[in-house]
C-alpha cells in the first residue's frame, strides 16, 4: 500500500504548488477516486475518518468506511453504486451519508460527486465530504423540541375537556351526598357517593400531570439551597427502593450555589429521575436485560451528583436551548439497561414508556421534562445499552437569598370556615359553553338558596349582566363569542365594582393572575364541589 501511495505523492508534486496547498488545506475531506478506489485524500480526510495516516485510506473504498445499511434501510453498496455510476456518467451528486470512522463510530456526512480527469486519462471521481453530525444533532433537538410543543398541546387540550367532565361528576357526587343526609337516611349511597368522589379526586391527578407538562401549572419559587431537598430525596430513597440498589451522592464543590426553584416540584423531579433509574437497575437484577458486566463486578447503582457549572457560548452552540450564565447542573446516573438510540430520541414524550402494562403511564418522564421547563431550565438524557443511562438538568443559579411566590397576590387571604353574607340569598349570573358543568354548577347555586341566570358564552354574558345587574358573576375563561378575559373588561368597564369569579380546568397561573390584576376577585377551579362554591362565594361578599 505504500507503494501506491508514494506514486500518488510523487504525481501530487509536480502539480501546481497553490492547487496542492489548496487540497490539503481544506475544511473538507477530499478525496481522489479511479475505479471505485481511493487514490488520494488530504489531510482533513484523516481527522474526520479517524486516521492515523493516508495508507488507511489509500487504495480503499467508500464502503469500507460505510456500514451495511444506510438509514432508510438500503444496502450502502447498492445505494453507493448508484450514486457513483450517476456522477461518472457526468451528473454531479449530492447526498446526505451515514459513514464510521475506522475505530467504527458512526457520523453523518454531506457527499458531493463530480467527475473530474485528464483528456485522455481514465475517468476520476472528486469526491468532497463534510462532517454534519452536529447538524444532524440540532435537527433532532428541533424536530423533538416541535413535537414536545404540539404534544404539550394536545395534553392541555385533553386536561382541559377531561376537568369539564370531572366538574359535572363530582358537583353530582356532591348533590347526591348532600341530599342523601338531609332525608337522614340512604347510607349506603353517601358511602358509595364519597367513595366515587376520591376516584374523581385521584383522576385529577392525571390532568394536573398533564398540565405540568404543559408548564400551564404555577409553582411557588424560591431561592433555596439545593443541598437539603436532595439529600432528603436521598433518605426517602434508601427508605423505599430495594436494598440491592447502592445510592451514591456526590457533590462537586464544598459550596453549592443558591437556586430559584420550586422546593416541592424539584423533588418531584429528583423523584421521578430515582425511580426511573430504580425501575431500570430492578429489570437488570432480574435478568430482563442485557449487561456488560455481572451483578458482581458492576452492582447496581444510582449515582446524584450536583455541581456548579458556568455555561459558555462553546455549550450553546452544542445545545441551543441552553443559556448562558451561571447554572447549578443535577445528575442522576445509573448502570442499567441502558436505551438505544431510537428509545433515546422518544424519552420525554408523554405516555412513551418501554415498561410492560400496568408498570407505568409514560407521564414520569414527561412531568420532568415540563418541570425543568417551567423552573427555565433543560434536561438532557444520554444512555448506552448494556451501559446505563444520566440524566442531567441545569437550573439558574441565584447570588441573592431572597424570596418570590409566582402566580400568587400578596394580600391573598386564607380561606375562612366561618359563614359570612354568603349566607343570604344572591342573585348570581353564571357564564359557561359546557352544558353538564353549567346545569351541574347552577344546580349547586339554587341548592345554596340563590337566584341563578345563565349565559352560554361570552356575549350573553356581558348582555345579561346590564340587564340583571347580579350580586355575582362565575365567569368560564375558555368561551365562544367573547373569551373570558374579554368578557370581564367589559363587565368591568360598565361596572367597576362588579364582583367576577373567574374558573377554568387549568391551575392558577400568569394569565389568571393577570385576569386577578384587572378586577377579578377569585379564581376556582375545575373541578369543584359544592362546598368549595359556598367557601368561594363567603368569601368573594366578605370583602
Amino acid at each position: 500500500m505504500s507503494g501506491v501511495s508514494g506514486e500518488i505523492e510523487e504525481e501530487i508534486e509536480s502539480t501546481d504548488p497553490l492547487y496542492k496547498a489548496v487540497f490539503d488545506h481544506a475544511e473538507d475531506a477530499i478525496f481522489l477516486m479511479e475505479d471505485g478506489v481511493f487514490v488520494r485524500c488530504n489531510w482533513k480526510a484523516l481527522s474526520i475518518f479517524g486516521c492515523n495516516n493516508k495508507d488507511d485510506i489509500i487504495g480503499k473504498t467508500p464502503f469500507d468506511f460505510s456500514p451495511d445499511l444506510q438509514p432508510d434501510g438500503v444496502s450502502s453498496k447498492e445505494k453507493g453504486k448508484f450514486f457513483i455510476k450517476k456522477a461518472l456518467e457526468g451528473e454531479p451528486q449530492r447526498f446526505e451519508w451515514l459513514h464510521h470512522k475506522l475505530d467504527g463510530e458512526p457520523f453523518f456526512t454531506e457527499v458531493s460527486l463530480n467527475r473530474v480527469g485528464i483528456p485522455g486519462g481514465p475517468p476520476k471521481l472528486l469526491a468532497i465530504v463534510r462532517d454534519i453530525s452536529q447538524r444532524k444533532s440540532l435537527e433532532r433537538q428541533l424536530s423533538h423540541a416541535q413535537r414536545m410543543e404540539a404534544m404539550g398541546v394536545l395534553a392541555g387540550g385533553i386536561a382541559h375537556d377531561f376537568n369539564n367532565m370531572l366538574a359535572a361528576i363530582l358537583g353530582n357526587l356532591s348533590l347526591i351526598s348532600i341530599e342523601a343526609r338531609r332525608r337522614g337516611s340512604f347510607e349506603e349511597i353517601v358511602r358509595y357517593a364519597e367513595n366515587a368522589e376520591k376516584i374523581v379526586n385521584q383522576a385529577a391527578q392525571i390532568t394536573k400531570r398533564l398540565l405540568t407538562f404543559t408548564s400551564r401549572s404555577s409553582l411557588t419559587m424560591k431561592v433555596i439551597d439545593p443541598i437539603p431537598v436532595v439529600k432528603e430525596t436521598v433518605d426517602i430513597l434508601r427508605r423505599t427502593i430495594d436494598r440491592r440498589i447502592y445510592i451514591d451522592f456526590q457533590r462537586d464543590e464544598e459550596k453549592i450555589w443558591k437556586v430559584r426553584a420550586d422546593i416541592t416540584e424539584l423533588q418531584h423531579i429528583f423523584m421521578n429521575l430515582c425511580i426511573n433509574a430504580a425501575d431500570t437497575l430492578m429489570d437488570r437484577i432480574e435478568n430482563e436485560c442485557y449487561h456488560s458486566a455481572s451483578l458482581k463486578e458492576d452492582p447496581p447503582a444510582i449515582t446524584i451528583r450536583v455541581k456548579n457549572v458556568e455555561i459558555k457560548d462553546e455549550y450553546v452552540r452544542r445545545f441551543p436551548f441552553a443559556r448562558i450564565g451561571r447554572f447549578v447542573a443535577f445528575s442522576v446516573s445509573d448502570n442499567g439497561c441502558g436505551m438505544d438510540e431510537t428509545t433515546l430520541k422518544r424519552v420525554f414524550d408523554p405516555f412513551f414508556t418501554t415498561k410492560g402494562i400496568g408498570k407505568g403511564t409514560g407521564l414520569g418522564l414527561a412531568m420532568v421534562y415540563g418541570l425543568v421547563k417551567q423552573h427555565k431550565g433543560w434536561i438532557i438524557a444520554e444512555s448506552k445499552p448494556g451501559v446505563g443511562s444520566t440524566f442531567t438538568f441545569y437550573i439558574s443559579s441565584e447570588r441573592d437569598g431572597g424570596e418570590v411566590r409566582e402566580h400568587r397576590k400578596d394580600n391573598e387571604k386564607e380561606a375562612r370556615t366561618h359563614v359570612g353574607k354568603g349566607d343570604k340569598s344572591l342573585s348570581i349570573m353564571l357564564a359557561e359553553d359546557e352544558v353538564v358543568v353549567r346545569d351541574v354548577c347552577s344546580t349547586m347555586l339554587e341548592h345554596l338558596g340563590h337566584r341563578v341566570v345563565v349565559a352560554r358564552d361570552g356575549e350573553e354574558a356581558v348582555e345579561l349582566y346590564k340587564k340583571h345587574a347580579p350580586d355575582l358573576v362565575f365567569l368560564d375563561l375558555t368561551m365562544p363569542k367573547l373569551s373570558g378575559e374579554e368578557a370581564l373588561k367589559l363587565i368591568l368597564e360598565h361596572d367597576p365594582d362588579a364582583k367576577v369569579v373567574i374558573s377554568s380546568g387549568h391551575p392558577k397561573d400568569a394569565y389568571c393572575q393577570k385576569l386577578l390584576e384587572m378586577g377579578a376577585r377569585l379564581y376556582l377551579q375545575k373541578p369543584y364541589r359544592i362546598k368549595e362554591v359556598k367557601e368561594t362565594i363567603e368569601k368573594v361578599m366578605e370583602e
